[in-house]
């Protein structure tokens, strides 16, 4: 936990400027997010668009944040189904 917190910590405003910055020219590449409904409830999906144009979204009902161990085989059918297409 702590060294997660110092990671955290170093982000700055010259941060949030190149990330906007990078978010000018988007993704034009597939972006999946797998997202917890108790967790993200729709953030992840969300803060992707801003930054890609073809973004496929999966929300897991009555999971909170470790969605591969509380939806395993639902996580296992997003993937399988993103990389198919």
């Amino acid at each position: 936990m702590r060294a997660a917190f110092e990671m955290l910590k170093t982000f700055n405003t010259q941060d949030a400027m190149d990330n906007r910055k990078f978010a000018v020219n988007k993704l034009p590449i597939p972006v999946l997010t797998i997202e917890c409904d108790k967790s993200m409830g729709g953030a992840l999906q969300t803060q992707v668009k801003i930054v890609a144009t073809n973004v496929t979204s999966v929300m897991l009902s009555d999971t909170v944040h470790w969605l591969v161990e509380q939806r395993p085989a639902e996580t296992k059918t997003a993937l399988k189904t993103f990389f198919a297409n």
